[in-house]
């Protein structure tokens, strides 16, 4: 059906994940979504190569944006994007306030609760008839 279009002839994609890969860079992140403009949710988690500037290219890029997922990325923070925001009163913008984030979290840790102690049973000795 779309052999030999390309990625940019994906029309009909809605949602969007490029969590944790490295690689992902501003411009053609931003030109991917300009051009699949029905793209309402996109998932940018530990891109940690985007910048302020690409987000912003693919907030004002994406026409139909409704979710923006850009957990863990530190160099972005949503004070610095604020203003663009603004311009999109609908869209969800999702980064949890953690600060310290490591370059080494993959994000799927999850901290276990203490274990419970168990109590040793006593043995009881039967007396010998």
């Amino acid at each position: 059906m779309l052999e030999g279009k390309g990625v940019a002839a994906i029309k009909e994609l809605v949602k969007l994940r490029l969590s944790g890969l490295d690689n992902i860079t501003d411009e053609p992140t931003a030109r991917f979504c300009g051009v699949n403009r029905g793209l309402q949710e996109i998932e940018l988690c530990k891109c940690n190569k985007l910048t302020v500037a690409g987000v912003e290219a693919i907030i004002k890029d994406a026409y139909c944006l409704k979710r923006l997922n850009i957990n863990m990325i530190p160099k972005i923070k949503l004070d610095t994007i604020k203003e663009t925001i603004e311009q999109k009163p609908g869209l969800q913008i999702i980064q949890f306030a953690v600060k310290n984030v490591s370059l080494a979290d993959n994000g799927l840790r999850v901290p276990l609760p203490p274990k419970e102690k168990k109590k040793k049973k006593k043995k009881v000795k039967k007396a010998k008839k």
